[in-house]
């Protein structure tokens, strides 16, 4: 009942909180944070505050083996407030996926290291502070891992991930003591995402390999009942290789399943269906692109239409992501794109109580890694207009106006990694490119762009400096 009554007046304060930020421009931003070694977020979710909480990885000692999961707990602008770090900090350390809970505090999972190139899986709860109260880890002696957490009607949890070659259910009480383990195989069988159902059971969604052939995946949704019993399991997909990466349940009690589905060595799609209670399809939806692309989360929205977080290659190395939106029926409604500079990496979003958007994934700049995190408004757009600072008397733009070629000159600007780009008056990107600062930089072939009043900005870890430019 206590907890019944703390999600109510949850619920309330959020709704209060959406009617007061509905009513302004919402906030945006766009930070990668190079101070704190934090090199991926994996999941994000808006705090209670109004803020966010992000679960990822650090990479302590620039190895590929020596991270350690974090969580960064930043205020409603980005600003850290908060980052703690967990695990055995001596070896490979990450967390997947977290959620606030009633308490205010936290439950995040992933993977620990066991030993050689095995690893356990491992729940933490936190308080509201980040400060540990208990911590779970679970093995086979080989690869185990865990990659969704929710917090459950009764105050436990349920965490889905992989134990050696087949997917695993984990039903928590809220001390974290196992309630029950449900083992899930058919040749291979790996879960990333489950959902909680309205009967108190759960559905949970990632991909099978039965035969253990190639590219023979499968889209895998399995539904049980609250005791962890198989109610029915259901596979989907097309000809070659597909994967569920998210799964949400609907208030009318289907369900929503999305990931991508692999058409060839040069062709992923994103990869959308919707079902009803008993795992038959209503209807799928593809979302084609000139590149690879699948869909990595899934968000909803209060009206009913859906938002998804959207990973895609571009050309070799180079990768950038998007936010999809579509109507209630899976129809395309608009995708606006991100990064694309090198190798930049989208994993979660969220929908904010403002009905904008928090993604969270990685950046790359020339050979460093950051964690990336974007709040955009209700149309997937980052408001830089918003944002104009102070200038610097460091930054010299010239000509200005401008017709073909821009010169920005950045000698007396800190010698540090920045972002240069280019927005029009729409807040849209049409450039973008990582720089050093300290030096002369030129922009050419800039003559195909409309002419119009623009705004460029020259961004570092600590502050955006925003100069209007003009081209005609």
């Amino acid at each position: 009942m206590n907890n019944l009554i703390y999600y109510i007046f949850a619920a309330c304060s959020l709704l209060l909180l959406s009617n007061e930020l509905t009513a302004q421009e919402p906030i945006t931003f766009e930070r990668y944070y190079s101070d704190s070694g934090a090199v991926e977020g994996r999941r994000v979710r808006q705090t209670f505050d109004g803020g966010y909480i992000v679960a990822g990885r650090r990479n302590a000692f620039a190895t590929f083996f020596s991270n350690d999961a974090i969580l960064m707990k930043t205020d409603s602008m980005g600003d850290v407030e908060w980052l703690k770090v967990y695990g055995t900090r001596t070896g490979d350390d990450w967390f997947n996926d977290v959620q606030q809970t009633a308490d205010s505090g936290y439950i995040a999972c992933g993977f620990i290291p066991q030993s050689g190139m095995q690893d356990n899986i491992y729940v933490v709860k936190t308080d509201k502070n980040g400060d540990t109260l208990w911590t779970r880890a679970w093995g086979s002696s080989r690869y185990d891992i865990a990659r969704s957490v929710q917090e459950t009607y009764d105050g436990g949890y349920i965490v889905a991930g992989q134990w050696d070659t087949t997917g695993i259910l984990l039903r928590l009480n809220s001390l974290g003591d196992t309630i029950w383990a449900k083992l899930f195989y058919d040749g291979y069988v790996s879960f990333y995402s489950v959902s909680e159902t309205a009967d108190s059971g759960f559905v949970a969604t990632g991909v099978l390999n039965a035969n253990h052939l190639g590219l023979n995946l499968e889209v895998y949704v399995v539904r049980v009942d609250k005791n962890g019993n198989t109610l029915w399991e259901k596979n989907y997909g097309y000809v070659d290789a597909d994967y569920g990466f998210s799964v949400k349940t609907l208030p009318d009690g289907s369900f929503l399943v999305g990931g991508y589905s692999f058409q060839g060595f040069t062709d992923y799609d994103s990869y959308l269906l919707k079902l009803n209670e008993y795992g038959d399809t209503i209807w799928t939806k593809t979302y084609s692109d000139p590149r690879e692309n699948g869909i990595v989360e899934i968000a909803i929205n209060q009206d009913g239409s859906l938002a998804f977080a959207e990973a895609k290659s571009v050309i070799g190395m180079s990768y950038q992501f998007s936010i999809l939106k579509t109507d209630t029926f899976g129809n395309f409604l608009w995708r606006t794109e991100f990064g694309g500079g090198g190798a930049d990496y989208i994993y979660g979003i969220s929908r904010c109580a403002d009905g904008g958007f928090v993604v969270c994934g990685m950046l790359g700049i020339n050979t460093s890694d950051y964690l990336y995190l974007i709040k955009t408004n209700t149309e997937g757009i980052v408001s830089h207009i918003n944002n104009i600072e102070d200038i610097k008397n460091s930054i010299n733009i010239y000509p200005n106006p401008f017709k073909n070629n821009l010169n920005i000159d950045l000698k007396d600007f800190p010698s540090e990694n920045c972002t240069l780009e280019i927005f029009n008056y729409s807040g849209v990107s049409v450039y973008r490119n990582s720089i050093l600062g300290g030096a002369n930089i030129k922009i050419n072939a800039l003559g195909y762009l409309p002419t119009g009043t623009y705004f460029l900005s020259i961004k570092n870890n600590y502050e955006n400096y925003i100069i209007p430019i003009v081209h005609n």
